[in-house]
């Protein structure tokens, strides 16, 4: 597995793994609100590639978070989420290897 920073040719494959990774059995023709988050964020400028990070198999793209900028009361924050992997590819640790990539970055860098 790779886990690399997002790319912008990654765009529909992320979408792809929002949607699957949380699609409702019960209503399979609805869009995941997951999705339109990652979008909304994504198209907004909002979303940050350096930060965000695509996971990589043999099988293709299977996994993704997203780190975003965000405002809590006055100071400029990193957001988390969404974070999502193909149903197919859960429980392999895909998700903690996302997060481990995010996790050691410096707490401290500031969004402008």
């Amino acid at each position: 597995m790779i886990v690399r920073p997002q790319q912008s040719a990654d765009y529909e494959a992320i979408r792809h793994i929002y949607a699957t990774a949380f699609a409702r059995p019960e209503n399979p023709e609805s869009v995941p609100l997951e999705v339109g988050i990652f979008e909304a964020l994504w198209e907004a400028g909002d979303a940050i590639p350096e930060l965000s990070f695509t996971a990589l198999t043999e099988l293709g793209t299977v996994g993704h978070v997203t780190a975003s900028r965000a405002t809590v009361a006055t100071d400029s924050v990193v957001a988390v989420g969404p974070i999502g992997v193909l149903t197919e590819s859960q429980g392999l640790g895909i998700g903690r290897a996302l997060m481990e990539r995010f996790s050691p970055l410096p707490t401290t860098r500031r969004c402008h």
